[in-house]
């Protein structure tokens, strides 16, 4: 079944041309001494429902994988949600934003039947019924993803204050915050939650590597002042050919080279803080281009580091491991990824193809 929307794995996939040679050290597990454990990606398996529901939820058990990773966002009356997208109207029969919408109007809406008539009435979940249902289920990890809506401004909000303290207060009031990481790309986001909440654990989630677009100089071709998140197709203009080629060779869909730079756009939108514009963007991605530096800059202590697949190295899982920082890493989706990231053997893989990571380990 083709989902609604592309996963922003997808879109970053070009940037597997400047790979990483990867070491040969032996596969996780009992040989190596230490366990892999693997989550499942908004809870997606290979027998998949849809993402980021109780049902997808409870495939993870039967899938064999340690636990799941979700995502937080919140009501325009202040209550918590399970969803990825901030808007509905790919994952549900109605449309909106998440953040002008009651929990009652979400609530009322059906989260299944896009994927499939099986799942007709599924309801969207609130943070409390998640990390029940995972108590229930007894899983290993919840990695909750803090997807608050954002300010502009770089100073944190009254709003995204509440945002934090409600997740904070809602984790440890659940017995099962020993069970429960909290990550975000934001730093500032983490800063607040470790402030407000230190003994919760928190990882900072890190982009790809997007030296391509760089050596490409896309720059030339987007707008310099205009929000990520508002990029429309009018907005491309002289696109390299060789990026386009780029993107097909690594699994990039579309057949117009615009939409596909757009998806790439949108997909890197939704992991920045709102207003950023690209030459803003392009700073952001060549700080955090050296993991082990971004990571050691931060003036809080984080418990994991979540790297995108093509950024980890047994460098990077060595250094963070010298400052007791656990590495994770996002999200490896092809056999061939699969194996070389285990190779490597990071503390977690999250992936959408669970089952084969565990199979491929054993």
């Amino acid at each position: 079944m083709i989902m609604k929307h592309i996963p922003l794995k997808q879109a970053y996939a070009f940037s597997l041309s400047i790979a990483l040679l990867f070491s040969q050290q032996a596969a996780a597990g009992s040989e190596s001494g230490h366990d892999i454990l693997i989550q499942a990606h908004g809870g997606t398996t290979e027998s998949p429902a849809p993402e980021n529901t109780l049902s997808a939820f409870r495939k993870v058990i039967e899938s064999g994988a340690d636990g799941f990773e979700t995502d937080v966002r919140m009501t325009k009356d202040g209550h918590l949600v399970i969803h990825h997208d901030d808007s509905v109207d790919n994952t549900s029969n109605g449309t909106g934003l998440i953040s002008e919408m009651t929990l009652d109007e979400l609530k009322a809406l059906d989260f299944g039947s896009w994927f499939g008539p099986e799942y007709a009435g599924e309801k969207i979940l609130t943070l409390e019924e998640c990390i029940e249902e995972a108590k229930e289920m007894d899983i290993g990890i919840l990695n909750l993803e803090l997807k608050p809506e954002r300010a502009e401004e770089d100073s944190i909000s009254a709003d995204l204050s509440a945002y934090v303290k409600l997740a904070a207060d809602t984790i440890i009031q659940s017995g099962f915050s020993d069970h429960i990481l909290v990550t975000s790309f934001d730093s500032d986001i983490l800063s607040e939650v470790k402030e407000y909440a230190p003994d919760i654990r928190i990882g900072i989630i890190t982009i790809p590597d997007l030296t391509v677009i760089r050596m490409l100089n896309l720059s030339m071709c987007l707008p310099k002042d205009k929000p990520l998140e508002d990029y429309e197709a009018e907005d491309l203009k002289n696109l390299p050919e060789m990026f386009f080629k780029i993107m097909k060779n690594f699994g990039v869909r579309g057949d117009d080279p615009d939409d596909a730079l757009l998806e790439l756009i949108h997909s890197v939108a939704a992991v920045v803080p709102p207003g950023t514009t690209y030459p803003e963007f392009e700073i952001l991605a060549e700080k955090e281009a050296d993991v082990i530096g971004y990571v050691k800059s931060l003036d809080f202590p984080v418990d994991y580091v979540n790297c995108h697949y093509n950024t980890l190295t047994e460098e990077l899982i060595e250094s963070m491991h010298a400052e007791n920082i656990s590495v994770m890493t996002w999200t490896p989706d092809t056999e061939t990824d699969l194996k070389k990231v285990i190779a490597l053997s990071p503390d977690v893989i999250v992936t959408d193809m669970p089952e084969t990571a565990l199979s491929l380990m054993n």
